[in-house]
């Protein structure tokens, strides 16, 4: 049987459009209408009840359980005086539970049918190479049945649901219809019905803002799903549809039939599902590129709504807020858009692993490398950057924490015997200001991050823009490092170093306002964060080694006089000692003899019985000492 014909059930196939008219045709108000995320209702009902695994049979007794009780929560069983007809009107479905009852009752078909379909053919008889056709024909029937219940649907969304919800229907339907026909191998219709479901979907794949503006999963007994996992739900179908589509395809190509509507489909499936070129724009070296493929969008948004988070609760020119700020909450604030481009990364690693190893030849080629190569180093950089603005703002909190009177206080007194207790006080003072108490070897150790993450951007771009950016980077981190380390070695009592330090950074303080006029600033806003930053921090570089400068360079000239006046005094002193006119010698410095160190963990033998038994010590010095070849 090449195909199976069926006239009456032309008229389903028939093309539904979406009209403004046919709101009016019911009599129903717009703000009535209910939301009808219909995918992902059905995918989630799928995965948590068999499907996932493609248990068909479970799948189908779960439906029916669920049939069974809403049916009893919607009064719809028949009692026991007199029969109760079911729903067969568009008119009698009016609130949510009635369209749960028609998924489930559509579903249930289906996967029966599909349960069918796989004892079919696991039941072929192999000696004379034939399939039950009886068996196949019981899951058209199925299938008809979940078709007729389907246009039930679409009346009834035209009916009650919003204009999103009825283009979900049609796609739902179309996809319903494509199966029916594939399996009726009327191939040319199944590919023109599965072609339009896949256009719907991706349309609607677009537009899943719902989710985020109203609480709609709730009313069919579903949890609050994210918006990725929404996205999923529509690229499961995709990728679900794209070999059935080639299918079709494939047999209407041998059977000569020519279908018009599905040559872009043919083009798009040509290399592997989930390859399919993307709408979405992205901005890398000024230069504007195509998301490579469509299953890396959701990850790009996630990325970019986490940072739109962090600007927001971080605004760049507001100082108070940010050395208010609590390090863990910096952290976590930053934390997750980190983890989302660290993600993004590993998905596209993933794609490009899979498009190599799936076709024969890379997928990656001539138009296709430069956007992929380019999207890459984009979220690369993303996290190179995201990071040094977090750096950055402890940078900046750690140059206020040490450019405070307290600290300078702390610094001009610090060769003063009454300072200890004073100096507790200032710390207490101070810690309470900021609640926490900070080291200056925390800016060395972030100055040294900062410079290991500007040096893997430098060495892999080098554009003008990126380059002129990580010059003035560099020049402010190594000024902040050089000012850190300086009061490392100031509360060590090495004011000598402090001040060479100091000086060194009075001299390279050379960055101007024009410096900042020729970096390009990119579409994110991180290459404006940072260069606010980047000001904020240079103005206290300026203020901080002016201070530090004056007080070391007094801290070091105090500590000079009183070292040479203690030097003077000692050598009065030695110029009344009569060793100073003839100096003791001095042993040389030699290396101890193994002798020495072992002599002092051996323990004296006990030669008491010796003695007593031979009386001469030589003998017995001899022969104690032989046993342990001291002297050989």
């Amino acid at each position: 049987m090449e195909s199976i014909t069926n006239d009456i059930f032309d008229g389903l196939s028939n093309e539904i459009t979406v009209k403004n008219d046919n709101f009016g045709d019911f009599g129903v108000e717009i703000g009535e209408r209910i939301e009808f995320p219909l995918l992902v209702i059905v995918k989630h009902l799928q995965y948590q009840n068999g499907l996932k695994h493609k248990d068909f049979a479970q799948y189908t007794r779960y439906c029916s359980r669920k049939l069974h009780r809403l049916r009893s929560g919607l009064k719809m069983k028949c009692g026991r005086s007199k029969f109760q007809k079911s729903y067969t009107e568009c008119s009698d479905y009016t609130n949510h539970k009635h369209l749960l009852l028609l998924i489930l009752l559509i579903e249930r078909n289906l996967s029966s049918g599909a349960d069918l379909g796989c004892g079919t053919t696991k039941n072929v008889n192999t000696r004379l190479n034939k399939v039950n056709n009886r068996g196949r024909l019981h899951e058209i029937r199925k299938l008809r049945r979940g078709c007729n219940l389907s246009k039930l649907l679409v009346e009834v969304a035209k009916n009650r649901c919003t204009h999103r919800s009825i283009v979900e229907v049609q796609a739902y339907q179309s996809y319903i219809l494509g199966n029916y026909y594939l399996k009726c191998s009327n191939w040319e219709k199944g590919a023109i019905e599965l072609n339009k479901s896949l256009k719907l979907y991706q349309q609607l794949k677009l537009d899943v803002s719902i989710f985020e503006k109203f609480n709609i999963l709730p009313h069919y007994n579903i949890s609050k799903l994210s918006k990725s996992e929404c996205v999923q739900a529509y690229d499961d179908q995709i990728m679900e549809m794209a070999p059935l589509i080639r299918l079709c395809l494939y047999h209407c190509k041998r059977l000569d039939i020519s279908v018009h509507v599905c040559d872009n489909t043919v083009n798009v499936l040509k290399n592997n599902d989930s390859f399919n070129n993307s709408n979405m724009k992205f901005f890398y070296n000024n230069k504007e590129y195509n998301v490579p493929i469509s299953n890396l969008e959701i990850l790009l948004v996630e990325l970019q709504e986490n940072y739109k988070a962090v600007k927001e609760y971080i605004p760049s020119g507001d100082t108070e807020k940010i050395l208010k700020l609590p390090g863990n909450v910096v952290i976590e604030l930053f934390s997750e858009t980190l983890m989302s481009s660290t993600t993004l990364r590993n998905k596209i690693h993933e794609e490009m692993t899979k498009a190599s190893a799936n076709n024969e030849t890379s997928v990656i080629n001539s138009c296709q490398s430069n956007e992929w190569v380019a999207f890459e180093s984009y979220t690369k950089e993303f996290n190179s950057f995201v990071s040094i603005e977090r750096d950055l703002i402890f940078v900046f909190q750690l140059m206020e924490y040490f450019n405070n009177p307290e600290f300078y206080t702390k610094l001009t007194f610090l060769n003063d015997e009454h300072w200890v207790n004073i100096s507790h006080e200032l710390q207490n003072s101070t810690a309470k200001k900021i609640n926490s108490s900070r080291y200056p070897e925390e800016g060395v150790r972030i100055c040294d991050i900062v410079n290991y993450t500007v040096s893997e951007i430098s060495s892999s771009n080098k554009a003008t823009h990126i380059s002129d950016l990580i010059d003035i980077l560099e020049i402010v981190n190594n000024n902040c490092r050089s000012l850190f380390l300086s009061h490392c070695f100031g509360q060590k009592g090495k004011f000598q170093e402090a001040f060479v330090l100091c000086d060194l950074v009075k001299s390279r303080l050379e960055i101007k306002e024009t410096n900042f006029n020729k970096i390009y600033l990119d579409k994110d806003g991180i290459f404006q964060r940072i260069i606010t930053l980047i000001k904020e921090i240079n103005i206290n570089v300026n203020d901080m080694a002016d201070k530090s400068y004056n007080i070391y360079l007094s801290n070091a000239a105090t500590y000079e006089t009183i070292q040479i006046k203690a030097m003077d005094f000692k050598n009065f002193n030695e110029t009344l000692n009569d060793e100073a006119i003839s100096p003791r010698v001095l042993p040389i410095p030699v290396k101890p003899i193994m002798f020495d160190i072992a002599s002092d963990f051996i323990l004296s033998p006990d030669l008491s019985n010796k003695i007593k038994k031979n009386g001469l010590v030589n003998k017995i010095f001899s022969k104690a000492t032989s046993k342990f070849r001291l002297f050989k």
